[in-house]
């Protein structure tokens, strides 16, 4: 076996063990639906944290009625951060929420209204939405 095809079988070689080692892309899942199930008289949202926002974003839930959102983060530390309104200083609640994982909250809204909903770490970057709490 001549030099050059002794080098070309060693670097067909390395190529193939360097791309045994690579695994296809992981999808994200789809987005959540918006619409959200009931379970136990509870309404559970799904929503979606990924580059810069929340899918869905906007929320509609009546007064006194628990809801429970379900944030999976898929690409970064994102929280789920509510607060009465943009310039309160205080949250009513913050649910944190690391890459790849899913976490939830259960919350019941005592007061009609829109509240504010924000991710701490990127909510200069547009990262916000609205739960509008209504009369039933």
């Amino acid at each position: 076996m001549s030099k050059k095809s002794l080098l070309l079988c060693i670097l067909i070689a390395l190529f193939s063990i360097a791309l045994a080692g690579c695994e296809p892309p992981v999808e994200p899942p789809p987005p959540p639906d918006p619409t959200p199930t009931v379970v136990n008289d509870v309404l559970i949202f799904e929503v979606q944290a990924e580059e810069f926002q929340f899918t869905p974003n906007e929320f509609v839930v009546p007064v006194n009625q628990p809801v429970t959102f379900v944030m999976t983060s898929i690409d970064d530390f994102h929280t789920f951060t509510v607060k009465r309104d943009e310039a309160d200083e205080e949250n009513l609640f913050n649910l944190q929420v690391l890459a790849g994982f899913t976490d939830e909250i259960t919350w019941t809204f005592e007061e009609t209204g829109d509240y504010y909903l924000y991710c701490i770490n990127h909510e200069d970057e547009g990262m916000v939405g609205t739960i509008t709490v209504v009369e039933e």
